[in-house]
């Protein structure tokens, strides 16, 4: 019985010496770039694997308003802004998606169809009954 409460005694003690190193090592964050502020209410970044670009929406002001000011911006892989704004004409885009050369964009309340080689909006598909979007899946 007493060997017992000396090994319970001695890793009770072992745990007290080495949880705060392990409570201490914390993970190590390294920023590997950033971008100029100049995106207006940024809020979705979607990775284009064909082309290697980031795109980012941007609402600009009110996030459930059609106002026609929210644009997406095509940034690279180093954080640099190739072009901000890359596709206009859009309310309060959020969530993207990317199927077969498009770029689907959640804009309040519809779907909005971009393509991408063109930069061009091609089609608005109306989501009736919706509040606001916010995602698309692919």
């Amino acid at each position: 019985m007493k060997s017992l409460n000396m090994n319970h005694l001695f890793f009770s003690f072992l745990v007290l010496l080495i949880s705060p190193a392990i409570l201490n090592a914390a993970p190590v964050i390294q920023k590997k770039w950033e971008t100029a502020a100049e995106f207006k209410l940024p809020e979705s970044v979607i990775y284009d694997e064909t082309n290697n670009v980031l795109y980012v929406s941007s609402m600009q002001d009110d996030p459930f308003k059609k106002d026609g000011n929210g644009f997406i911006s095509k940034v690279g892989l180093d954080g640099k802004i190739i072009e901000l704004n890359c596709v206009t004409g859009l309310n309060a885009p959020k969530g993207m998606a990317i199927l077969d050369g498009n770029l689907y964009v959640a804009d309040v309340d519809q779907l909005v169809e971009i393509d991408i080689e063109a930069r061009k909006i091609t089609n608005r598909y109306d989501a009736v009954g919706a509040g606001v979007l916010n995602d698309v899946i692919a």
